[in-house]
């Protein structure tokens, strides 16, 4: 008896310490995920940052359509389907596991993202079609396995995308920074009429995908205490988008003469009969000084 009784404690100490781990995967709204944040430099611009990520996405993934993009907050987007090789070393010989992929930067961070994963077992002499991977990792995670695969397909999947992950971020952090060209400097106001702030929005949006496309700084402010020599000195270009100085010290042609020296000034349609009912500026030709005409107040890119 005594005897059996330790047979059967060795028998369940070695079923405990053999027992696979669960492998706890993103799961959200029976959909598997994966989706991380990194903190990236403000001075690597977002095109370096989906230009870079573009390399690294068609050498990772040989044979893949990286398709870039901007959305309407100008967040540099690489998005594409491509897949990777899981090996189990049971069932099958291999998994073929295909997803889609969203790569995305913004001012100061970039996201990487797997979703809608489908699996295929390749396995000699049977032909399998792909399904999608929550099939199994739903059963799975209920401790309902398909096969003896599921727990190295999963933990496959997490290391893979993990590699993935490293790689990504040496490829990010090895961009160079490029010093600004040129520096930009646009003024505005929110309190005038709907139609001109709307068309300063929109032109301060153009003008921020612009600058990260062409390597310039570009700020943007609605104070126009700004509009002062000290201050000026930093930019090389002025762009009043929806209105103009109000107080005589902004308006006075030595500010305007000596930003001349270092740059230009633009002015927009909307201030126009401002200007042309008269404070001196529209008249001083010696300046370079620009006057666009857009009406309706939308830019035209």
């Amino acid at each position: 008896m005594l005897l059996l009784c330790l047979f059967s404690l060795v028998i369940q100490s070695s079923f405990c310490q053999t027992k696979p781990v669960l492998v706890i995967l993103k799961y959200k709204n029976r959909k598997l995920c994966f989706d991380s944040v990194f903190q990236k430099n403000r001075l690597i611009r977002k095109s370096q940052v989906q230009q870079a990520a573009h390399n690294w996405l068609t050498e990772t993934f040989p044979g893949t359509t990286v398709k870039s993009i901007y959305d309407q907050q100008h967040n540099s987007i690489n998005m594409g389907d491509a897949r990777m090789k899981i090996l189990t070393g049971n069932n099958a010989d291999y998994y073929w596991l295909r997803f889609h992929y969203n790569l995305a930067a913004k001012d100061s961070t970039y996201s990487f993202s797997i979703t809608d994963i489908y699996e295929k077992p390749i396995e000699k002499g049977i032909t399998n079609d792909y399904s999608k991977l929550e099939y199994r990792y739903w059963d799975y995670s209920h401790l309902k396995p398909w096969t003896r695969d599921d727990q190295p397909v999963f933990q496959g999947l997490q290391s893979e995308v993990n590699r993935l992950e490293s790689s990504l971020k040496a490829s990010i952090e090895s961009v160079k920074i490029e010093k600004p060209l040129f520096s930009v400097l646009a003024l505005y106001s929110k309190n005038v009429e709907d139609d001109h702030v709307d068309f300063a929005n929109t032109a301060i949006h153009f003008f921020s995908a612009l600058a990260d496309q062409r390597n310039f700084s570009f700020d943007t402010s609605s104070n126009w205490k700004k509009l002062t020599e000290p201050a000026l000195k930093n930019y090389q270009l002025v762009i009043w988008l929806d209105d103009f100085p109000q107080s005589a010290v902004q308006r006075s042609l030595r500010i305007i003469w000596n930003m001349g020296v270092h740059g230009w000034v633009f002015m927009f349609q909307p201030i126009m009969t401002r200007i042309q009912s008269g404070h001196g500026l529209y008249n001083f030709l010696v300046v370079p000084f620009f006057l666009i005409t857009i009406g309706p107040p939308y830019l035209q890119k």
